[in-house]
């Protein structure tokens, strides 16, 4: 069964859109019964399964730690 966005690991997003568009985005969001960031998370999924240049993340570079 996929993970949903809601049982996934969280991190925070901010970003600046115009008023009238978070206006209408967070208002058909709720009344399609959605989070905004729930909504979020599925365009954002669609954009990278659409843009994502392959074998891309076939191999992640390793994370450097604190002071490196």
């Amino acid at each position: 069964m996929p993970r949903t966005p809601s049982d996934t690991p969280k991190d925070k997003l901010t970003l600046s859109i115009d008023k009238d568009v978070k206006r209408r985005f967070d208002f058909v969001s709720k009344w399609h019964g959605l989070t905004m960031s729930h909504v979020a998370t599925e365009l954002f999924e669609e954009w990278l399964a659409k843009n994502t240049p392959p074998g891309l993340f076939d191999k992640e570079p390793a994370q450097k730690g604190k002071g490196q």
